[in-house]
């Protein structure tokens, strides 16, 4: 179900394109939307991806985060052990407001430089997607127009979190319960929407956003059920 109302960001974007920030809890089905969006025309910035990007080899995020953190937090080939830091970083919530304050300024940058380019080229799509599950926490909403939160009860964001990613079910709970900010996206996010059912449901439901995303915004986007 989809909830919420039209609310302006900071900043509009130009007539005709319109920036969207996507986040939702781990396992809620934010990376299946982001898909979907980017299926329909999007273009779509995965924060996360440029947070892998910062902490690759060789840069000075990650350097930071062996100083904090100890070399047990990298392998052999000098990357980033992700499963060894989350062990550390998702059950310590000191430890991982540590992690982000490293991580997140370069993040930062590296996303303003996308939106820049997006942004001043003619033949840009009409909607950037900021995927972002800390959007509201990085402050990334300030740089979106509108801004949709994609939920799912904790019991199925475990179970479909041990599915996916091959964790047992206590760390699938600590993972998900790490995220105490979710609680208070149904009040931040411009739209809601609850994906607490099956594919295509959601599917269905973010169509209908999508639609009305153009009407609201004025844009030339595909409709999702017309093949492109």
């Amino acid at each position: 179900m989809a909830t919420g109302h039209p609310r302006a960001g900071v900043g509009p974007s130009p007539a005709g394109r319109c920036v969207v920030g996507l986040c939702g809890g781990i396992g809620a089905g934010k990376s299946t939307g982001s898909a979907l969006l980017r299926a329909w025309g999007a273009e779509v910035c995965d924060v996360d991806a440029l947070g892998h990007a910062v902490l690759g080899p060789g840069q000075p995020a990650l350097q930071q985060v062996v100083h904090r953190f100890g070399p047990g937090v990298v392998d052999a080939n000098g990357s980033l052990d992700r499963r060894a830091l989350g062990a550390l970083v998702f059950s310590d919530p000191e430890q991982l407001a540590a992690l982000n304050a490293i991580a997140h300024p370069p993040m930062v940058a590296a996303l303003d430089v996308r939106l820049a380019t997006w942004r001043q080229a003619k033949a840009s799509p009409a909607v950037f997607v900021v995927d972002a599950a800390l959007l509201f926490d990085m402050g990334l909403d300030r740089r979106c127009d509108e801004t949709l939160a994609v939920t799912a009860q904790p019991a199925v964001q475990v179970a479909r979190l041990a599915a996916s990613r091959g964790l047992d079910l206590a760390e699938a709970k600590v993972r998900v319960a790490a995220q105490a900010a979710v609680a208070l996206w149904d009040r931040r996010a411009t739209t809601v929407i609850d994906n607490n059912g099956t594919l295509g449901e959601f599917a269905a439901t973010l169509a209908g956003w999508w639609r009305e995303l153009a009407r609201r915004h004025d844009l030339a986007l595909t409709d999702p059920d017309r093949p492109t």
